[in-house]
């Protein structure tokens, strides 16, 4: 896998819908090609749009790119990742998102996470906010939808290198297709 930059037109940086379409027009369907991408604010102004994916796309060259960094049992990294908690509604079985003032319910989240992929937490601070999501149509001009994201940074230490690899590849919770789940290691 490669870990790519691109400087964000200014018109997209706010478009989440618009970002997904051209990503999917460089690098392919997401369900098929498996990109990972999420956008964060860049030094200065603007934004920055970091793709994780097979191959570099041949239409646009990145500000950036290199080899997808994989720690081994027992090393710690830094990371950062934008994920998108949920929990099961018992009585529909329906995925929601953690209400906003849930820290508890996310932190035991992330933590049930870290277990299943190979990494235990050593220190994590997180912060919720919501990404507005849409495509506006003629019938309904204003009907973007939103999902509740979080950004989880801290340190890790690795246990299963092979589980933890794997997670670096297919992501990390749900939203993958709307900017969650692309974990950065340094």
């Amino acid at each position: 896998m490669i870990d790519m930059t691109f400087v964000v037109p200014q018109e997209w940086e706010h478009n989440t819908y618009a970002l997904h379409a051209k990503l999917d027009e460089l690098f392919g369907r997401r369900a098929e090609t498996k990109y990972l991408w999420s956008i964060v604010p860049g030094l200065g102004g603007g934004a920055l749009l970091y793709v994780r994916a097979p191959t570099v796309p041949t239409t646009a060259m990145p500000a950036f790119s290199k080899a997808t960094p994989c720690p081994e049992a027992g090393d710690e990294a830094t990371f950062s990742v934008v994920a998108m908690p949920t929990t099961k509604d018992a009585r529909t079985g329906r995925r929601k998102p953690f209400t906003r003032e849930n820290d508890t319910g996310r932190e035991r989240w992330f933590q049930r996470r870290a277990e299943q992929f190979g990494f235990v937490p050593i220190e994590v601070r997180h912060a919720s906010s919501r990404r507005w999501i849409g495509k506006p149509t003629a019938e309904k001009p204003h009907s973007p939808w939103w999902i509740d994201a979080t950004t989880f940074v801290g340190r890790v230490r690795v246990t299963d290198a092979a589980v933890f690899r794997e997670m670096l590849e297919n992501g990390f919770g749900q939203g993958r297709a709307w900017g969650c789940g692309l974990f950065v290691v340094a």
